[in-house]
């Protein structure tokens, strides 16, 4: 049977806002309680479906590069698909992780959707038109008109994932025509696109809305169509950064309709997540032998995996096991060539300890050279640390200084390109800006005690020995 949604057992979390001038039709016309029905309704998953998936490239001549897939879901994180010609893979994903149906050696797990631009478009459609999660709040708000339809503004408070979603929702079906998210921390005017329907037509024979969809992607699209009184994905087009696809899914069947269905087993899936997930958090909490054990476990799951990898060498750097640290990070090179992480981890590796200084500089700029216009601040960090130890120390500080100001909001990598910039400011003999760095450092990382022995040392006038490669025990700051 199909599962409704938790909306109206819910309706005593929903509040009624003023109504907008000119719209308050929308507000008068529909009470709390009617429209959290009319969501359930319209937005109710199916405990499970079944469809035929086509996906082809955009740009292709039709028919061209088309592959079509038989896919079976227990919504709404739960897919098995199986190829219907040669030039598919199947496989079985569980909340993002993905096994994938390859014969020889090689990668068999990945994590996200790209370059399975059906699950992605899936992925958005269960997050977006979805059941209310349970322990959020959904408040009521303005009357608005929108594709010439009474809708209501609503905002959805979601304890759970610590974030905001911004809804315009159709008086009549309960629809989300237009959603946003805000992430904690983020003004009204920073909140993040994600659906906005620019058609909708409801006639006797069909039903379907059409949406904008900037969260899949430059050109992203969603066409929804009603089978009942359920609104569902029946068309996408997805762009995964190489190329736009075009995924239409037909012979849906939802629940009862897809008959008899058998769950996959996704075993291997929950336990290579589970270690994965224990190591971030061990790492996260500074314990490092169970930072490393986890990331262990998850390799013993798939060998291939760069965020095991990395969290095992970001582990060991912070253990002082350097050759664990380094040999993790090489393979991180070797999988993912094409990527800055391995290069600008293990550049950090050997200029901080002051192992192979050139052989550091060379893989900083190799990860800045892959790292496109806009290098994040961690590769930043790294490069200006490099030419630091090499002696570069204008140089390292004009890099240090940009890393700085494309500094996000983690203060523990902030606080150690403050430690970085204050030491070239030492060695720049601009003592009085050093030691406004490292105390700035300090008070945003209590525990950098790299920072702490620098302006302890600075105040004893004993600056000579201050960044010096065996005064540093850390590690790299990009170990997600």
């Amino acid at each position: 049977m199909r599962r409704l949604a938790v909306w109206a057992a819910l309706t005593v979390a929903l509040a009624a806002g003023p109504a907008m001038a000119g719209a308050a039709e929308a507000q008068r016309s529909v009470a709390p309680g009617t429209l959290a029905l009319r969501m359930s309704e319209s937005m109710g998953w199916p405990d499970r479906f079944s469809a035929v998936v086509r996906v082809e490239p955009v740009a292709a001549a039709a028919g061209s590069g088309a592959v079509s897939f038989r896919v079976e879901s227990f919504t709404p994180d739960t897919f098995r698909w199986t190829p219907m010609d040669p030039r598919g893979v199947g496989g079985t994903a569980w909340r993002g992780y993905l096994h994938l149906e390859t014969g020889g050696p090689g990668p068999r797990f990945t994590y996200g959707y790209d370059g399975f631009p059906f699950l992605r478009a899936l992925e958005v459609y269960f997050g977006i038109f979805r059941p209310l999660p349970e322990g959020s709040r959904l408040v009521l708000g303005q009357g608005v008109r929108l594709l010439n339809r009474s809708a209501v503004e609503a905002v959805l408070y979601d304890s759970g994932a610590g974030q905001q979603a911004h809804l315009v929702v159709d008086a009549e079906t309960g629809l989300v025509l237009r959603a946003s998210v805000l992430a904690p921390g983020r003004s009204q005017g920073e909140s993040t696109p994600l659906v906005s329907a620019v058609r909708f037509d409801v006639g006797a024979a069909v039903a379907t809305v059409e949406y904008e969809a900037p969260v899949l992607g430059d050109g992203g699209r969603m066409v929804l169509s009603r089978r009942g009184r359920v609104w569902f994905l029946s068309e996408a087009v997805v762009h995964d950064g190489a190329q736009a696809h075009r995924v239409r899914l037909e012979q849906v069947r939802l629940g009862d309709e897809a008959g008899p269905m058998t769950r996959p087993d996704v075993s291997t899936l929950q336990r290579l997540a589970g270690a994965l997930e224990r190591a971030q958090q061990a790492v996260q909490e500074r314990r490092w032998e169970a930072a490393a054990a986890a990331a262990r476990e998850a390799l013993g799951v798939d060998p291939y995996n760069i965020r095991a990898h990395n969290l095992l060498g970001y582990a060991a750097m912070e253990r002082g096991d350097w050759v664990t640290a380094a040999g993790a990070f090489d393979q991180i090179i070797h999988l993912a060539p094409d990527s800055p992480l391995g290069y600008n981890n293990l550049a950090y590796l050997y200029a901080d300890k002051g192992f192979n200084l050139s052989r550091a500089l060379s893989l900083a700029r190799r990860a800045m050279d892959l790292s496109g216009d806009e290098p994040d601040a961690s590769v930043l960090d790294t490069y200006g640390w490099a030419l630091y130890r090499n002696g570069r120390i204008d140089e390292a500080r004009q890099v240090l200084e940009q890393a700085v100001a494309a500094s996000g909001d983690d203060p523990r990598s902030q606080a150690e390109i403050l430690y970085h910039l204050g030491v070239v400011l030492i060695r720049m003999e601009r003592l009085d800006e050093a030691r406004r760095l490292l105390g700035r450092a300090i008070e945003l990382d209590p525990d950098l005690e790299e920072a702490r022995e620098a302006l302890g040392l600075l105040e004893r006038g004993e600056p000579g020995m201050i960044g010096l490669p065996a005064a540093r025990a850390g590690g790299r700051g990009a170990a997600a």
